[in-house]
Parts: C-alpha cells; sequence; structure tokens
C-alpha cells in the first residue's frame, strides 16, 4: 500500500470477536485498517487520523490489526504516521501492529505516532499495549528507526532501536532515547531530535513528516482524502 502522502480519517471499529480461549487467542484476530497481515505487507506514505478502534477479544491497531501466528505474515511501514485524534482500545494494543507473531515483521522507519492507547489487559494480568506495536512475540532482527511516538513505545518484546525516541518504554533499549512530551514539542525538539529533520520538520507541537506538509504564509498544509 502506498498511501502516496494521503491521509485516512475517520476509521471506526466497534466489535466484540468470539474466541474458545480469550487468553491466547485474542491476538488471533484483529481490527484496524488492515485488519490481518498477510504475506509482505509495505505500507508507505500513509497516514491516519480521527479514527477510533475499539474491540474485545481481538488485537486492535490503527493500521494492522495482527499477524497472526505466522512467520509469513511479514509487515514493514515507512514515512507513516498515527494523529493524537486516534484512539485505539483492546486487550492487546499497538499504533502500527496489534499482535501477533514477530518473526517476519521488518521493521519500520520514519513513523510516529500520537494515539490514545487504551489496554484492558487480560484477566491472568497480562497487559501488551504500545504506540507503536502491543502484543509481539518472537522479534528477529527488526529494527525501527527514525521514528518516535508519545506513550509507551512497544508492549511485549522489543524490537531494535536506531535513533528513535519516546516518552515511555518497558525497559532501556540501545537507539532509544526517553524524553518528556514537553522535550519533543517546538524548539525544544529541534535540538532533543535533531537527527530526525532530514524526513521530519518542527511544529509549534510535535514534529510532522517532511512529505506530508508544506508550510505557507506560517501555516501548515497537508493532503486529506
Amino acid at each position: 500500500i502506498d498511501g502516496d502522502g494521503h491521509t485516512v480519517y475517520g476509521l471506526y471499529i466497534k466489535q466484540t470477536f468470539t474466541h474458545t480461549n480469550k487468553e491466547t487467542d485474542s491476538w488471533n484476530q484483529g481490527a484496524g485498517l488492515i485488519a490481518k497481515a498477510s504475506g509482505n505487507v509495505d505500507v508507505k506514505n500513509l497516514g491516519i487520523e480521527n479514527a477510533y478502534v475499539d474491540v474485545t477479544n481481538a488485537a486492535a491497531s490503527a493500521f494492522v490489526g495482527t499477524t497472526q501466528n505466522s512467520a509469513s505474515n511479514s509487515p514493514y511501514f515507512e514515512n507513516c504516521y498515527i494523529g493524537a485524534d486516534v484512539y485505539l482500545k483492546g486487550p492487546c494494543v499497538g499504533g502500527f501492529i496489534g499482535g501477533g507473531l514477530a518473526t517476519g515483521f521488518r521493521g519500520m522507519k520514519n513513523c510516529y505516532s500520537l494515539a490514545t492507547v487504551d489496554s484492558f489487559g487480560y484477566s491472568n494480568g497480562n497487559n501488551f499495549y504500545g504506540a507503536l506495536t502491543g502484543q509481539l512475540w518472537s522479534w528477529p532482527a527488526a529494527l525501527v528507526e527514525n521514528s518516535y511516538c508519545v506513550g509507551r513505545i512497544y508492549g511485549q518484546q522489543s524490537p531494535k532501536f536506531s535513533n528513535t525516541f519516546a516518552t515511555e518504554t518497558k525497559a532501556a533499549q540501545s537507539g532509544l532515547t526517553i524524553l518528556t512530551a514537553e522535550d519533543m514539542q517546538g524548539e525544544k525538539s529541534s535540538a532533543n531530535m535533531s537527527k530526525l529533520w532530514k524526513n521530519f520538520v518542527v511544529t509549534d507541537t510535535y514534529p510532522i513528516l517532511r512529505s506530508f506538509s508544506t508550510r505557507q504564509n506560517g501555516e501548515w498544509s497537508g493532503f486529506r482524502v
């Protein structure tokens, strides 16, 4: 999928899924722009705003709900974003991938998420949620690079990071810098996230992807479908 610099507005999903075992099967069903990844799924140059995904017994995401339990399901993201007016809720939640086996996951580059991620977890106490990825396990060499998010960055197992920023993490990781939300905004972001500026631009709030915006008469404008 090549969004060619467009943004999807108004994605709305509210659904309850039925499983034999809610604790182990929730990640096997998914809800998002792409409910279930199948084979190689490349998503590029696409944004999601004004979206609401609220599911029970399934993995929730703005982009890919689940990779299921298959190493051949291999998503990759580049130049994609999730806006601040996106709300995601479920037992396992991730901005770009909600859950599933991550052996085939090929990483992401130049991406960010400002979404609200709300996970109520499982009755056994497990709670897998992240602004970028949720309940993903068995990471290979997947790399998240030149990206950032507001909130906890990953839910279960960590990918590798390079020049990536977040406001929260489960554990310290090489290549990942933790900043406050304030330090990611405006002129402070210019100094604190300086290596992003080849593909991002500074705004009065959080940085945005250069490919989505131009500046005219002091105002930011982008594309919309």
